[in-house]
């Protein structure tokens, strides 16, 4: 019995001497785990950061050549014609397909290079193309996808770059790391206060609302970004088609991202024949210490109104002397008008010019591609419809001591919408009136976003036809 109480305490204090081992262990190897686990986290977090911080830095350079290259290739050829091993050239200056496609290119051999340089945390880095919103910075239904988009030539105007950062660094642990990153400049033009100072030397003043990234109000333009603004040429009372660089006179900074830039000449003030609102028709370029560009307009588009004056009722005298009439049908649905527009806002009807009542603003420098003509169905703004649309070069010749236009071919729709010296950019569009009782349609151009699709319109000259 005594032997069997014996053996009984033997296994029991064997039982207490294994927990205590067991435990004992469970206490080092929780220690051991802790150290594993405050010595890891502030590498990975600041390997994680570093990376991060080095993709937005390559995304927003490569949406920098972009712009820059969109804008005016050759001013910026010391950094766009570091990529023409990639494709981009002058040619494809207005083309952001090529532009995403450098762009890819550039970010793959971003990839590679952060692929050896942490090889020793077995990194495995990718990203994706996402689709993200930008309504709220444009104030109007807009996204960005397919890794960049411009949205240019409005009052909220952008550019914006957009991934999704993917990476592993195995031998720290982390796995399905993902980070959001996107970069962008936003810049709006408001048309009020417009404000003139001495108005005998013509300086006129104008704010600007300065965004970047996600909404942040952007305070370095005087320090570390620029701002330029462009002023259309005019000639007497017509407007010649090119635009001229004005000489900004001040810059202040108002806080909240605004700024008020003061610039001279002076600029005529006109009327938006939509809104009625007041404006001057000026184009604004600002860029940022990275080199994002955005070109905005003050106004959204040109409108005028096309009226006809065919009579409705034809009257003739027939064989026996008699006054007779023939009335025009209730439907004419074959009455269509094919006009030409040219860059300088002059309009053609079967080669006559047609003379205008409106002061109408002329057409922003931009590639010919993104201009879109709307016209009204019943002389109403609530029809306003995207219609067909021709690019045309037209240039004049002499013929039997006339002057006369003539078509030579069709515009490289990369180009510019300006008039150039050989050739003058003209836009063919038609204009249907389909019922006797229209005699006016209502027509605006409009422009299309630089990285994808928007609208830029003409409404309300009256331009008169027979």
């Amino acid at each position: 019995m005594i032997l069997l109480k014996r053996r009984a305490q033997v296994v029991v204090a064997a039982v207490l001497l294994i927990a205590l081992y067991v435990m004992s262990i469970l206490v080092m190897v929780y220690q051991a785990h802790a150290v594993f686990l405050q010595t890891r986290s502030p590498v990975a977090r600041e390997v994680v950061a570093s990376i991060t911080g080095d993709f937005q830095r390559a995304l927003a350079a490569m949406l920098a050549v972009a712009t820059r290259a969109y804008f005016n290739y050759s001013r910026f050829s010391d950094l766009t014609g570091r990529f023409s091993n990639f494709g981009m050239s002058y040619y494809n200056r207005h083309n952001f397909t090529v532009a995403r496609q450098v762009a890819k290119t550039f970010l793959e051999y971003w990839r590679q290079s952060v692929t050896k340089a942490y090889a020793e945390y077995g990194i495995q880095v990718s990203y994706s193309l996402e689709r993200l919103d930008v309504s709220q910075y444009l104030n109007r239904s807009r996204a960005v996808y397919d890794l960049m988009k411009g949205y240019w030539y409005l009052p909220a105007s952008g550019s914006y770059a957009y991934a999704k950062l993917r990476m592993n660094l195995t031998r720290l642990g982390l796995y399905n790391w993902e980070s959001d990153v996107f970069v962008g400049l936003t810049v709006r033009v408001y048309r009020t206060p417009i404000r003139y100072y001495n108005s005998t030397n013509g300086n006129v003043s104008l704010t600007i609302n300065v965004l970047f990234d996600r909404g942040e109000y952007y305070g370095n333009l005087l320090a570390k970004g620029w701002v330029e603004i462009y002023y259309p040429e005019k000639v007497g009372s017509t407007y010649t088609g090119r635009w001229l660089k004005a000489t900004i006179k001040d810059v202040r900074y108002d806080g909240m991202g605004n700024y008020t830039v003061t610039f001279e000449p002076y600029v005529d003030v006109l009327t938006d024949p939509l809104t009625g609102q007041q404006y001057v028709p000026v184009m604004v370029v600002v860029s940022d210490e990275r080199g994002i560009l955005v070109e905005a307009s003050a106004y959204n588009y040109i409108g005028f109104a096309v009226q006809k004056k065919t009579p409705s009722t034809l009257y003739y005298y027939d064989s026996s002397g008699k006054l007779q009439s023939v009335g025009r049908p209730t439907q004419t649905p074959f009455e269509v008008y094919t006009l030409e527009m040219s860059s300088n806002l002059s309009l053609y009807w079967l080669g006559n010019k047609l003379q205008s009542t409106v002061n109408l603003p002329p057409f922003p420098v931009m590639p010919i591609k993104q201009i879109r003509v709307n016209v009204s169905s019943d002389g109403k703004k609530g029809t306003l419809q995207l219609r067909p649309i021709q690019y045309e070069n037209w240039t004049a010749v002499s013929w039997h001591n006339l002057q006369i236009r003539l078509p030579v071919g069709l515009s490289d729709p990369q180009m510019d919408f300006v008039a150039g010296t050989l050739f003058n950019t003209t836009l063919v569009f038609q204009v249907q009136f389909s019922a006797r009782n229209i005699i006016k349609q209502i027509s605006l151009n409009s422009t299309c976003c630089c990285g994808g699709a928007t609208t830029w319109t003409p409404v309300r000259s009256t331009s008169q036809r027979g």
